[in-house]
C-alpha cells in the first residue's frame, strides 16, 4: 500500500510541476508577444532653422474616459524647416517612465505616423530602425505659406511586430493624438 500511495504521490508531484512550469510561460519564445505601451504623454519639440523653438504637448495622465487630456497648440512660421523629435512617456508611475528609448531599441516593431490637414506643413521621418525602415521619432517640418484657420496633425504610434511596412493601417495602435496646428507670421 505504502508503494502506490508512494508513486501516486511521485505522479501527482511530477504533473503538479509540469503545469506550473507551463504557467510560466516561454522566455525563449524569439517573438513573445508584447502588450501595447502604456503612454501617457506625447512630446513634440521642434528647432526652426532661425527663431523659436516649439513644443507641443499632449497629455492625459488619468487614462481613457477620464478626463480630457491637456493639449498644446503648435504655431509654426511660414518658410521654415523645423528638426523635430518625439518624447513618450507614462505619467501614470511615479516616478514617469520615459519610453522613448524603447520605442526606439524595438524600431523594428514600431512606427510613428504624421498625417496633417488644413496647414501648410510636411513632415519627414529622418531615424531608421536596423532593417532601414523609417521610426519617426525624429523628423523634420517644413512649412511654406501662413493658413487662414488651424489645421490639425495627428500623430500616431503603431505597434508592428513581424508586419512593418510602412502602412498606417497594419498592426495595433499604441497611441493615437491629435494637436492643432497652423503656420502664422
Amino acid at each position: 500500500m505504502k508503494k502506490i500511495f508512494r508513486q501516486y504521490l511521485a505522479l501527482f508531484l511530477m504533473g503538479s510541476f509540469a503545469i506550473a512550469t507551463s504557467a510560466c510561460g516561454d522566455d525563449d519564445n524569439p517573438n513573445p508577444i508584447e502588450e501595447n505601451e502604456q503612454i501617457t504623454t506625447v512630446e513634440l519639440s521642434m528647432v526652426p532653422t532661425k527663431g523659436n523653438n516649439v513644443t507641443a504637448t499632449w497629455k492625459d495622465t488619468d487614462g481613457a474616459g477620464g478626463q480630457a487630456p491637456t493639449i498644446t497648440s503648435i504655431v509654426l512660421k511660414p518658410n521654415i524647416t523645423y528638426t523635430g523629435t518625439v518624447k513618450l512617456l507614462d505619467e501614470s508611475k511615479t516616478p514617469a517612465a520615459d519610453l522613448t528609448t524603447e520605442i526606439k531599441n524595438e524600431g523594428v516593431d514600431h512606427e510613428l505616423f504624421f498625417n496633417v490637414t488644413g496647414a501648410n506643413v510636411t513632415i519627414t521621418k529622418t531615424d531608421k530602425d536596423t532593417n532601414g525602415r523609417t521610426i519617426g521619432l525624429e523628423f523634420t517640418a517644413q512649412t511654406t505659406t501662413t493658413g487662414t484657420t488651424p489645421g490639425t496633425l495627428q500623430v500616431v504610434l503603431k505597434h508592428q511586430p513581424g508586419i512593418k511596412n510602412g502602412n498606417q493601417a497594419t498592426g495595433e495602435t499604441d497611441i493615437e493624438v491629435t494637436f492643432p496646428i497652423s503656420v502664422q507670421l
